[in-house]
């Protein structure tokens, strides 16, 4: 019996350490935030709790569904149901829109009023990085969709790589 709540322990930290998670490297603290992709709903809380966090942030937005890729079937109309406009905010210093919907996330941006010096795009998720400003103090979210959560993992690895690097140069 106690192995068995155990494991289930376990499985719940990993369940909420995939969803959400934070680690300081470098002086910059990296949440980790899945954004489940077409569902307007769950991007819209997150956007909000993004919103109501105290600081400045940058954004990197890669919610693509990967498994429609082959396809490309997606339909992009749950981000007009999304409240894109909770991002419109001076705390929210710049977005990363990253991934194969990167035009498409711009898009919905602009019409949420944000302003386009803020927004920045890359199709490759790892060159995205190189568009953050990576300030010092700073929050840097990296939101990521259900299917793309082994991707969004690696580039944080690599988020973590530069910042370390970067750090060390100090």
């Amino acid at each position: 019996m106690a192995a068995n709540a155990q494991q289930k322990a376990q499985y719940m930290r990993a369940a909420i350490y995939c969803r959400l998670s934070e680690e300081d490297i470098g002086g910059v603290k990296v949440i980790m935030q899945m954004s489940k992709d077409k569902n307007a709903l769950a991007c819209s809380r997150n956007f909000d709790y993004i919103r109501t966090k105290p600081g400045k942030k940058e954004l990197l937005v890669m919610m693509n569904c990967m498994g429609v890729a082959k396809s490309w079937s997606e339909n992009p109309s749950w981000m007009y149901d999304t409240d894109f406009e909770f991002l419109r905010s001076d705390d929210i210093t710049c977005l990363v829109c990253a991934g194969p919907r990167a035009y498409d996330y711009k898009l919905r941006l602009l019409l949420a009023g944000i302003p386009e010096e803020k927004i920045r795009l890359s199709e490759d998720e790892f060159a995205a990085l190189s568009l953050l400003p990576l300030t010092p103090g700073d929050d840097v979210y990296i939101l990521y969709g259900v299917d793309g959560m082994p991707l969004a993992f690696r580039v944080k690895a690599k988020l973590k790589e530069m910042l370390l690097k970067k750090e060390t140069a100090q």
